[in-house]
């Protein structure tokens, strides 16, 4: 490890639809493991957990651990160190959507194979943060479930290395404070519960900006762009709307009583240098709204595009933006505004779906 994990608890990490996600086929269950996890990956909408979809590599992994799982002791320190990075964080995203799959079907089997993932993984060639809070959400799913972690968890410890059998009894000795700890948030969805980030700040909106989120997610990936994040608690600092020195619009922004915010990237070429996101916020009231929606059209952050609409004490603020300094953003404000009329008849709704 690059340094010991801390006594107690890590820090904080920051970190829809049923939908097929192409991949590898499954391939049967047998009491030999294929030649590790070569080649098994996740697609990037497989990895998020804001929405569920189906993955066929999720079957791969799990003919993978159950041939790990009747291997002698020697072989199964031979196969751990034949796993390479890719291989290791593969088992990490197999684990957190066997958690969300707990959390969505109330089944303990996915508690269990979910923890036997982490025994399949050498601590000291991963980063441990990502496992222990990887780790802690597997153990709220299986408290949420009326286990007990530290005994749902001792079969996989028995099969780890001490080093992951000690982080993994470590995080399982007590109850896991799931946005303190993991940063997410369990939401229910027509389409059953996921998870959302959490940003952790204040949040009392009287609308489902929640619900309004995955309406604009829709709405996003129904135009170019594939949404990797949905996050609630958030907060819209004025520096994102290209303001400094304004005290009307820095008031406006600070008494909101809630905001969600998207990210997403564009699944076109060049998708690593650009990214949208999309504030989703419930002002103190509608003249703060107005504040917020004029500041964003009349000023830019340099290397940014943006637009913005309200409706009653909701407003939308888009912001597209490079990563790569002197490229452009993909986006520019008239480009941004073919989003205007949705947004509009979303923010309208107040959470309720848009037909």
């Amino acid at each position: 490890m690059s340094e010991p994990w801390p006594a107690g608890r890590a820090a904080p990490v920051d970190g829809g639809a049923d939908r097929s996600i192409p991949g590898p086929g499954p391939v049967a269950a047998t009491g030999e493991p294929q030649s590790g996890l070569r080649g098994v990956d996740y697609a990037a909408a497989a990895e998020c957990l804001w929405r569920w979809v189906t993955a066929p590599a999720d079957a791969v992994v799990t003919a993978f651990l159950t041939g790990y799982a009747r291997l002698p002791a020697a072989d199964r320190r031979r196969l751990r160190a034949e796993l390479g990075p890719d291989e290791l964080y593969t088992l990490l995203t197999f684990a957190r959507r066997r958690a969300l799959a707990a959390i969505r079907t109330e089944d303990p089997a996915e508690v269990l194979v979910a923890f036997d993932a982490f025994s399949a993984i050498e601590l000291h060639r991963i980063d441990w943060r990502d496992v222990w809070v990887s780790t802690a959400l597997v153990s709220y799913a299986a408290e949420r479930l009326g286990l007990a972690p530290a005994e749902a968890v001792r079969g996989a410890a028995d099969r780890a290395d001490p080093e992951l059998a000690a982080l993994l009894a470590e995080v399982t000795r007590d109850s896991v404070d799931l946005t303190g700890e993991c940063g997410y948030r369990v939401l229910a969805t027509p389409t059953g519960r996921v998870l959302v980030d959490d940003e952790g700040g204040a949040y009392t909106p009287a609308a489902d900006l929640a619900g309004l989120a995955f309406e604009a997610a829709e709405m996003l990936e129904g135009d170019r762009y594939q949404v990797g994040q949905v996050s609630v608690a958030a907060t819209l600092p004025a520096t994102r709307l290209g303001v400094t020195g304004q005290p009307a619009v820095s008031t406006a922004t600070d008494r909101l009583t809630g905001c969600a915010y998207l990210h997403a990237t564009p699944g076109d070429a060049g998708a690593d240098q650009q990214y949208l996101l999309l504030f989703l916020a419930e002002t103190e009231s509608e003249p703060d709204a107005a504040t917020i929606v004029e500041a964003a059209l009349r000023h830019q952050e340099r290397g940014t595009a943006g637009w913005a609409v309200a409706a009653g004490r909701l407003c939308a603020v888009l912001v597209a933006r490079s990563t790569v300094s002197g490229v452009r953003p993909g986006e520019d404000r008239d480009s941004l505004a073919r989003f205007g009329p949705r947004l509009t008849a979303i923010l309208s709704t107040g959470g309720a779906p848009v037909g």
